[in-house]
Protein backbone atom coordinates (compact mmCIF):
# COMPACT_ATOMS: atom_id res chain seq x y z
CA UNK A 1 0.00 0.00 0.00
CA UNK A 2 2.78 2.27 0.69
CA UNK A 3 4.37 1.62 -3.01
CA UNK A 4 0.55 3.32 -4.63
CA UNK A 5 0.72 6.34 -2.41
CA UNK A 6 4.14 7.13 -3.17
CA UNK A 7 2.89 6.41 -6.54
CA UNK A 8 0.44 8.86 -6.85
CA UNK A 9 2.44 12.03 -4.80
CA UNK A 10 4.50 11.29 -8.15
CA UNK A 11 2.09 11.36 -10.29
CA UNK A 12 0.21 14.56 -8.93
CA UNK A 13 3.94 16.73 -8.47
CA UNK A 14 4.35 15.74 -12.71
CA UNK A 15 0.77 16.80 -13.39
CA UNK A 16 1.15 20.04 -11.55
CA UNK A 17 4.76 20.97 -13.22
CA UNK A 18 3.26 20.22 -16.20
CA UNK A 19 0.41 22.87 -15.73
CA UNK A 20 2.68 25.03 -14.04
CA UNK A 21 4.98 24.90 -17.35
CA UNK A 22 1.62 25.42 -19.28
CA UNK A 23 0.59 28.37 -17.76
CA UNK A 24 4.14 29.95 -17.45
CA UNK A 25 4.34 29.21 -21.75
CA UNK A 26 1.35 30.97 -22.57
CA UNK A 27 1.49 33.61 -20.60
CA UNK A 28 5.22 34.66 -21.56
CA UNK A 29 4.29 33.77 -25.03
CA UNK A 30 1.05 36.21 -24.67
CA UNK A 31 3.78 38.78 -23.72
CA UNK A 32 6.04 38.47 -26.27
CA UNK A 33 2.78 38.52 -28.71
CA UNK A 34 1.67 42.02 -27.05
CA UNK A 35 5.69 43.12 -27.26
CA UNK A 36 6.28 42.03 -30.40
CA UNK A 37 3.13 43.79 -32.08
CA UNK A 38 3.75 47.26 -30.44
CA UNK A 39 7.26 47.45 -31.38
CA UNK A 40 5.49 46.89 -34.97
CA UNK A 41 3.47 49.51 -34.38
CA UNK A 42 5.74 51.72 -33.16
CA UNK A 43 8.17 51.25 -35.68
CA UNK A 44 5.55 51.33 -38.98
CA UNK A 45 4.62 55.26 -37.33
CA UNK A 46 7.97 56.32 -36.86
CA UNK A 47 8.69 55.67 -40.47
CA UNK A 48 5.76 57.01 -41.63
CA UNK A 49 6.53 59.97 -39.50
CA UNK A 50 10.04 60.72 -40.50
CA UNK A 51 8.78 60.32 -44.77
CA UNK A 52 5.86 62.99 -43.82
CA UNK A 53 8.53 64.74 -42.28
CA UNK A 54 11.03 64.28 -45.57
CA UNK A 55 8.29 65.31 -48.19
CA UNK A 56 7.27 68.29 -45.71
CA UNK A 57 11.50 69.40 -46.05
CA UNK A 58 11.52 68.58 -49.76
CA UNK A 59 8.72 70.56 -50.87
CA UNK A 60 8.96 73.74 -52.46
CA UNK A 61 7.19 76.41 -54.47
CA UNK A 62 7.67 80.08 -55.28
CA UNK A 63 5.74 82.79 -57.45
CA UNK A 64 7.44 82.61 -60.65
CA UNK A 65 5.43 85.86 -62.30
CA UNK A 66 2.32 88.23 -62.04
CA UNK A 67 0.48 89.52 -64.24
CA UNK A 68 -2.41 92.00 -64.40
CA UNK A 69 -4.55 92.99 -67.49
CA UNK A 70 -5.29 96.57 -65.98
CA UNK A 71 -8.79 96.01 -65.54
CA UNK A 72 -9.46 92.72 -63.59
CA UNK A 73 -7.63 89.88 -64.07
CA UNK A 74 -4.92 88.93 -62.05
CA UNK A 75 -2.33 86.17 -62.96
CA UNK A 76 -0.36 84.56 -60.59
CA UNK A 77 2.38 81.75 -61.59
CA UNK A 78 3.57 79.25 -59.00
CA UNK A 79 6.72 76.97 -59.98
CA UNK A 80 7.16 73.93 -57.74
CA UNK A 81 10.79 73.23 -57.86
CA UNK A 82 10.43 70.80 -55.03
CA UNK A 83 11.32 66.78 -55.10
CA UNK A 84 7.61 66.21 -54.35
CA UNK A 85 4.21 67.19 -56.15
CA UNK A 86 2.16 69.78 -53.55
CA UNK A 87 -1.36 70.54 -52.71
CA UNK A 88 -1.81 74.20 -52.34
CA UNK A 89 -4.49 77.06 -52.00
CA UNK A 90 -3.89 80.71 -53.51
CA UNK A 91 -5.00 83.97 -51.71
CA UNK A 92 -4.59 87.17 -53.83
CA UNK A 93 -5.06 90.28 -51.13
CA UNK A 94 -5.64 94.16 -52.18
CA UNK A 95 -7.21 96.62 -49.91
CA UNK A 96 -10.32 95.38 -49.73
CA UNK A 97 -10.77 92.95 -52.69
CA UNK A 98 -9.52 89.26 -52.26
CA UNK A 99 -9.52 86.10 -54.27
CA UNK A 100 -8.49 82.72 -53.47
CA UNK A 101 -8.29 79.32 -55.17
CA UNK A 102 -8.26 76.50 -53.64
CA UNK A 103 -6.88 72.49 -54.27
CA UNK A 104 -4.19 73.60 -56.53
CA UNK A 105 -2.26 70.67 -57.85
CA UNK A 106 1.59 71.32 -58.80
CA UNK A 107 3.63 68.48 -59.72
CA UNK A 108 7.09 68.48 -59.22
CA UNK A 109 9.22 70.68 -61.96
CA UNK A 110 5.79 71.96 -63.35
CA UNK A 111 3.86 75.37 -63.44
CA UNK A 112 1.11 76.15 -62.71
CA UNK A 113 -1.12 79.05 -63.64
CA UNK A 114 -3.95 80.94 -61.56
CA UNK A 115 -6.22 83.70 -62.29
CA UNK A 116 -8.50 86.41 -60.05
CA UNK A 117 -10.46 88.59 -60.08
CA UNK A 118 -9.46 91.69 -58.18
CA UNK A 119 -11.18 94.50 -59.98
CA UNK A 120 -9.65 97.61 -60.56
CA UNK A 121 -6.10 97.76 -58.12
CA UNK A 122 -3.95 99.54 -60.57
CA UNK A 123 -1.46 101.12 -58.19
CA UNK A 124 -2.06 99.34 -54.97
CA UNK A 125 0.26 96.74 -54.19
CA UNK A 126 -1.31 92.53 -54.18
CA UNK A 127 0.12 90.18 -51.22
CA UNK A 128 -0.32 86.77 -52.37
CA UNK A 129 0.13 83.78 -50.14
CA UNK A 130 0.46 80.41 -50.98
CA UNK A 131 0.26 77.73 -48.69
CA UNK A 132 0.25 73.91 -48.75
CA UNK A 133 -1.38 70.64 -47.27
CA UNK A 134 2.22 70.42 -45.66
CA UNK A 135 2.47 73.49 -43.75
CA UNK A 136 4.73 75.41 -45.91
CA UNK A 137 3.71 78.53 -47.59
CA UNK A 138 5.33 81.46 -50.06
CA UNK A 139 4.09 85.05 -49.79
CA UNK A 140 5.11 87.78 -52.53
CA UNK A 141 3.87 91.62 -53.23
CA UNK A 142 2.86 92.88 -56.15
CA UNK A 143 3.07 96.79 -57.20
CA UNK A 144 0.03 96.60 -60.01
CA UNK A 145 0.65 99.07 -62.21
Amino acid sequence: MVKTVNRRRAFSTVITTMILTTVVLVIGGSIWFYSNNAATIVADQYVVGIIDIMDEISERFTVELVGYDGVNLLRVWVYNYGEVDAEVDIYAVSGLASDSSFDNEIMSGELLDVSFSLGEISGEIVTIKIMSRRGNYAHYQYLAP
